[in-house]
């Protein structure tokens, strides 16, 4: 009798085990939305715990190359020796994000993203060409001008910050895992350059990965 009283009380607590989190990794390619700008690869990978049924918090690690040409557009007669006419950027950052997932639905197949990331430097290139005073000593010393092309890589930040929002789509597949499709935008307010302070640009990816997701499930005890 006591058995089946045991069973009995046993059969009515139900717990409710709500989904951990979401892990995911996507790969794609991001260019910057400003100067003559070109395609360049981007890496991420992310982890995000469940907060209710639709909000998730997390962080992730991403990789970012940027890589752009900036012209002026002034011709150097009209400029005074030392500004710059050009810079040739390429840059690569390895981003550390907290983030804020937000599902939109019941299914929750449209996510909506927000993040803040810091960016550490990882290595690239920087030409930046001038206009600047020349003189030559063939007969006579002739005071000239000309524009002069240095490598400025020492000038580019150590490190660099990002607001980021985006919209990724869900698409089921069998068992836990997800493909998405993403779409993410950064706004950068530094700049590129520690002496061209107006040398700043946003940025724009598209993405595809995979994404591991658990699902709501209950549990009898």
């Amino acid at each position: 009798m006591k058995r089946i009283i045991l069973l009995l009380f046993l059969s009515c607590i139900a717990v409710h085990s709500f989904s951990q989190g979401m892990y995911g990794f996507e790969g794609g390619l991001g260019k910057t939305m400003s100067y003559k700008s070109y395609l360049a690869p981007e890496l991420q990978g992310y982890i995000l715990t469940r907060i209710n049924r639709h909000l998730y918090v997390g962080g992730g690690l991403g990789f970012e190359r940027f890589a752009f040409l900036y012209n002026s557009g002034v011709a150097p007669v009209n400029t005074n020796y030392g500004e710059v006419i050009s810079v040739r950027h390429r840059s690569s950052y390895l981003f550390f994000s907290p983030k804020i997932d937000l599902g939109i639905g019941y299914r929750k197949y449209l996510h909506l993203k927000l993040s803040f990331g810091a960016g550490l430097y990882l290595g690239g290139s920087a030409w930046t060409n001038k206009y600047e005073q020349a003189f030559t000593t063939s007969s006579a010393i002739t005071f000239t001008a000309d524009t002069a092309s240095a490598n400025t890589s020492y000038n580019t930040p150590t490190l660099i910050y990002q607001y980021g929002a985006g919209l990724s789509e869900r698409i089921p597949t069998r068992g836990y895992w997800n493909i998405i499709l993403s779409e993410d935008f950064g706004y950068m307010p530094k700049s590129f350059d520690k002496t061209v302070s107006n040398l700043r640009t946003n940025y724009i990816s598209f993405s595809v990965g995979i994404m591991h997701k658990y699902h709501q499930v209950l549990v009898e005890y």
